[in-house]
């Protein structure tokens, strides 16, 4: 995995990795490695860290490797199931997803600035 994107593999690292939300923003990526258009939303989304370092931590499920944290991360944000699909937890709670064409650098930057001015997290 790219520097600065950690991978989810176990419920242990999840709940580590959801736990950092209570200090700063989180968000995670669930990536299919069988799709094109996944590959693209991973692309954005590792742009986007790698300009935005202090936006938060990032992490990518893999969701054919980690079938079972890609369906408890639906079970406890509620959010359907999709890939690629990018979830921004602040507190615990998922604020902000997006998926498909919806992942872009420019629309994680802006989910940042305006989350996180709402919250007093973030950038901006």
């Amino acid at each position: 995995m790219e520097s600065g994107l950690s991978k989810i593999t176990t419920l242990e690292e999840l709940d580590r990795f959801l736990a950092e939300s209570n200090e700063r923003p989180i968000w995670l990526l669930k990536h299919s490695l069988a799709c094109p258009l996944s590959t693209e939303g991973l692309r954005e989304f590792q742009r986007f860290a790698a300009s935005a370092a202090d936006a938060g931590s990032f992490a990518v499920v893999e969701v054919q490797n980690a079938r079972a944290i890609s369906d408890e991360l639906a079970r406890r944000t509620e959010i359907r199931h999709e890939t690629p699909q990018a979830i921004m937890f602040v507190h615990g709670r998922p604020r902000w997803h997006g998926s498909h064409w919806a992942i872009t650098c420019e629309a994680l930057g802006r989910a940042t600035r305006e989350i996180g001015s709402a919250t007093g997290s973030g950038s901006g």
